[in-house]
């Protein structure tokens, strides 16, 4: 008798450009500076570097996330989606071994948008059959990996865009390394590329005694998203600190804290 028990796990790829066989070679943001009524194009590249033919579906979707790291994917649930006006040149590939692909895409912006700064939606890429017909196989209980990727269309409107960023929380966390958690919500109505700085000062002579930053991140309009400062390497003792969030865009937003690193 033939019987198969899979497990099936679906991965999401925003911070790299592999999954499986199939990688994105042209980034997974696309920015585009936009006005109201205009028509602009953009592509997406795609190369198959496996063995053996891909089949691919591609659509659309809305996106959003918290601190906590948890991401939402439903059609409705960001107030500056850009998904209406989208129009993908096909919904299915089927990309051969060795083969690229230019997936282009058409972004018709309404005469007249209710808010300044930024749009976005995704473009979701999701392969349809990397696993073998279970009806095929031997008894087996396998774990299977389904990933898909999330390709940002992000389109800006309007120089006079205001920007703005908040320190929602910052909490020390001891474990192997000491981080320090910083919690930033973007309150303004820009897209940005944000990196956290924090740097340490001696509370009597007033001397920097350290600067580390996190990784940078994405931060959208309405979003909040959490930031990891690894201050393992400044020496415990009682600060006065200054936090700063740097935009890849010049802005800079900060605020004071009392740091005692244990």
């Amino acid at each position: 008798m033939l019987r198969s028990i899979f497990i099936f796990i679906l991965l999401l790829v925003f911070c790299n450009g592999l999954f499986a066989n199939i990688s994105v070679v042209n980034g997974l943001s696309h920015t585009h500076k936009v006005n109201g009524g205009e028509t602009l194009r953009g592509t997406i590249e795609l190369i198959n570097q496996g063995t053996k033919t891909e089949n691919l579906k591609i659509y659309l979707n809305d996106y959003r996330y918290n601190e906590m790291g948890e991401s939402f994917f439903e059609v409705g649930g960001n107030k500056r989606t850009n998904l209406s006006w989208i129009e993908l040149g096909t919904e299915e590939i089927s990309l051969e071994a060795g083969k690229s692909f230019v997936l282009p895409y058409e972004v018709r912006v309404p005469k007249n948008l209710e808010f300044n700064g930024s749009y976005w939606s995704v473009v979701m890429i999701e392969p349809v059959d990397l696993l073998e017909d279970p009806m095929d196989l031997e008894m087996a209980v396998g774990v299977k990996s389904k990933i898909r990727y999330a390709v940002q269309i992000i389109c800006n409107k309007g120089d006079d865009a205001q920007a703005k960023i908040d320190f929602k929380n910052a909490e020390l966390h001891k474990g192997e390394r000491r981080l320090l958690f910083v919690d930033l919500l973007n309150t303004g109505e820009l897209y940005h590329k944000i990196q956290v700085l924090v740097e340490f000062y001696n509370p009597e002579t007033g001397e920097q005694t350290a600067i580390v930053g996190s990784v940078m991140q994405s931060l959208h309009p309405d979003n909040c998203k959490r930031f990891a400062v690894d201050v393992s390497s400044v020496p415990k003792g009682d600060y006065q600190a200054v936090l700063l969030a740097k935009c890849e865009d010049g802005n800079i937003f900060g605020m004071h804290a009392d740091i005692g690193v244990k």
